[in-house]
């Protein structure tokens, strides 16, 4: 009897290991059924934007004086975005069509790029706390005016070209995504678009041939390059 009640005891302490795993199961299904999840198929998305996105901080000793995620609005670039568009939004035959060609056409006469770029910062001594009055994000644009701190131009073959156009933009939701957390309350993002012609009305990139090219970021008192090597914009 004694011994018995020795093994007993001895297996007392995987009494509460049950109980918990049991009471483990029971809240895990519970969540289940509470709070269902969704099914995600963004990260292949994800996976094959990474391919025309380039991202670099430029350093002032140990702060940062800028940062820059720039995406490639090659043609392939842009049917993915159209492919996760109908994924995500649902497309007839000839909507689908229709949104395609318009984002082909877009890169008959423009080169261009999305960059999310962080704003410079403003310290205000209010000493208030963040988000309150002390820390805001300055207003002024950091690309695309007369009197922005940076401007952009791009190098392909050694030759340098003037974008004909920098806007500040609203991304699509799509873009939001594929950027992942370098798009935030913090940064702006410009759709920057370069002439597919040089001024002897020469195309700067041909169709279906590789091509390297540069987008160089330059201040009054910085300067950094970010590059995409033997890549296809247009494809026919």
């Amino acid at each position: 009897m004694k011994f018995l009640l020795g093994r007993i005891k001895g297996q007392m302490w995987f009494l509460p290991i049950c109980l918990m795993v049991l009471n483990c199961c029971k809240i895990v299904n519970w969540g289940k059924e509470n709070f269902r999840q969704t099914s995600q198929y963004s990260q292949k998305f994800i996976h094959s934007a990474k391919t025309f996105i380039r991202s670099i901080k430029v350093y002032d000793q140990f702060s940062t004086a800028a940062t820059f995620d720039v995406m490639l609005l090659s043609d392939s670039m842009r049917q993915l975005y159209v492919d996760y568009f109908k994924k995500s939004h649902g497309l007839s035959d000839d909507q689908e069509e229709i949104k395609r060609q318009h984002q082909k056409n877009e890169n008959k006469y423009f080169i261009s790029f999305y960059v999310v770029a962080t704003q410079k910062e403003r310290l205000y001594t209010t000493n208030k706390a963040l988000f309150s009055g002390e820390y805001q994000i300055a207003s002024d644009d950091i690309l695309g005016q007369k009197d922005s701190e940076w401007s952009v131009r791009m190098i392909v073959g050694g030759r340098e070209y003037y974008p004909e156009s920098i806007q500040s933009v609203e991304l699509p939701i799509e873009y939001r995504q594929l950027f992942g957390f370098a798009f935030n309350q913090f940064s702006t993002v410009y759709l920057v678009r370069f002439s597919t012609k040089d001024k002897k009305n020469e195309p700067i990139l041909e169709f279906n041939k590789k091509s390297s090219i540069i987008l160089r970021f330059s201040s009054s008192l910085y300067q950094t390059d970010i590059s995409w090597k033997n890549i296809l914009y247009n494809i026919e």
